[in-house]
């Protein structure tokens, strides 16, 4: 499956982290450039940098 998570929340972090573990695809799109930094060094996932509304 593959899925777009929009924002970078805790819980969508968990969300993620959760799906990935089960072998799915993930995309986060996020706002904020810092935590796309943050994000890529500890989610072996796409980030796009954007607003999801």
């Amino acid at each position: 499956m593959r899925g777009v998570i929009i924002g970078s929340s805790t819980l969508s972090v968990m969300t993620a982290r959760i799906l990935l573990k089960r072998g799915h695809e993930v995309v986060i799109i996020e706002k904020d450039k810092e935590r796309i930094e943050s994000l890529t060094e500890s989610l072996d996932c796409g980030v796009l940098h954007g607003d999801g509304s």
